[in-house]
């Protein structure tokens, strides 16, 4: 499977989404192609299978963070920061798989996949800061984590579909945790 999908990443990165073939990610993964239909029926069940993976990978990071925050061994606005980066390195293209692999899994066929991962991340959210009890964070509310992560994801999945020149600069990774920020930082006292 692991050769399957690094296959699947090079042929994306190498010839965009018009060389993604099963027949070429089986000769490029070194299998039989009917090896290949023993794990998958699709080209896009395998870059399913990734996305699924990279989220997976994603939710298990950002675990850690949290819990780390917890503890009181990691400042809230600096977990914050590493797990945008972390998110950006798997979703924005700059991962293995180019911004070809980016925008196939921001389109409609795996969009479930990434939906799925936003609501597991809004609960994550709220249950370790609902746990914790963080000084100068908020516990969100079921709509406060909605927003947050629902724009965290759309921000980069359009950034991705339209191309921008944004993507991989330090002056978007910082918006999108000012965004961030702003959604889960406690209001000042007086301020409401």
């Amino acid at each position: 499977v692991d050769a399957l999908f690094e296959a699947t990443l090079h042929l994306l990165a190498e010839g965009g989404e018009e060389a993604l073939t099963t027949n070429r990610i089986a000769e490029r993964a070194g299998v039989s192609i009917g090896t290949l239909y023993q794990y998958f029926p699709t080209r896009e069940a395998i870059v399913d299978a990734i996305v699924r993976r990279r989220r997976t990978a994603v939710i298990e990071q950002m675990d850690g963070l949290l819990g780390r925050v917890g503890r009181g061994e990691l400042e809230p606005r600096t977990m914050l920061r590493i797990f945008i980066a972390l998110y950006l390195q798997a979703f924005d293209g700059r991962g293995p798989g180019g911004l070809a692999f980016a925008r196939l899994a921001w389109r409609g066929d795996h969009q479930g996949s990434l939906v799925h991962s936003a609501r597991e991340a809004s609960e994550r959210i709220a249950l370790h800061l609902q746990r914790a009890s963080v000084p100068g964070l908020r516990p969100p509310t079921p709509a406060q984590a909605y927003v947050l992560t629902r724009s965290l994801m759309g921000t980069v999945r359009a950034a991705v579909l339209e191309g921008s020149p944004l993507l991989g600069s330090p002056a978007f990774e910082d918006e999108l945790v000012r965004m961030c920020w702003a959604l889960l930082a406690a209001p000042a006292e007086g301020g409401g």
